[in-house]
This record gives C-alpha cells, sequence and structure tokens, in this order.
C-alpha cells in the first residue's frame, strides 16, 4: 500500500470525507461532469442569452413597481395636501349638494359670495 491509499484510508476513517455538505457534493459532481463533458459553444450562448433575458425582466418588473409605488405615493400626498376630497353628510347643503355626494375640494384662502366653503375648527 502506497502513501496515498494509506492517507486516503485514514481520512475515510476519521470522518473528515463525510464533512462534505449536499451542496458542496452536488458542486463538486457537477464540476468533475463539466471537466469530462464541457458544454458546447451553442449551450453557452443559449445560456448567456437566458441569463441577459432574466436581467431584463428583472429589470423591467422592478420599474415597474417602483413606478407604481411613486404614483400612489404622489397621488395621496396631491389629495392631502391640495384636493382633498370630502364625503357631504346630513342635509344642509340640500339642494345644492345631496347626502352622500362626494366632493373634490380646492384648498385657497380667497373665497367668493356664491362660492361653497368646507370650514374646519380645531376648538
Amino acid at each position: 500500500m502506497d502513501e496515498t491509499e494509506t492517507l486516503t484510508n485514514s481520512i475515510e476513517k476519521t470522518g473528515a470525507a463525510a464533512a462534505e455538505t449536499p451542496a458542496q457534493k452536488k458542486r463538486r459532481e457537477r464540476t468533475q461532469q463539466l471537466m469530462q463533458d464541457p458544454p458546447s459553444r451553442e449551450q453557452l450562448e443559449q445560456e448567456l442569452v437566458r441569463m441577459r433575458t432574466g436581467r431584463k425582466r428583472g429589470r423591467v418588473l422592478r420599474s415597474i413597481v417602483m413606478t407604481i409605488i411613486t404614483v400612489a405615493a404622489a397621488a395621496a400626498l396631491v389629495s392631502t395636501l391640495f384636493l382633498p376630497i370630502l364625503r357631504i353628510y346630513g342635509t344642509s347643503m340640500a339642494p345644492t349638494l345631496e347626502e352622500k355626494d362626494l366632493v373634490v375640494a380646492v384648498k385657497t384662502n380667497h373665497v367668493h359670495q356664491g362660492e361653497l366653503v368646507k370650514y374646519w375648527s380645531s376648538g
């Protein structure tokens, strides 16, 4: 028995070879398979195209999601600060406004005779 066989046998007996994780084992087996049967140029080009297409899809999807979030945030900001939407409760505004009507208000400091005004008092 030569030194290599002795060393291999002692490693197997101590369990050092068994310490390999399943992921490491799979990677080692895949590497050995590729070394025996390397992919063709066409296969490599197809894989490259597949990877680039996947990246493009990811970028487009991320862009769409970010656009939707931005538009929603802008709409919420505009509706809260500049154009609040009000629901009419009660009949005090009849016949101009009926119960449960929706009104889009415009915030302003300039009020003229004949305009509808919503006044909010905090006290």
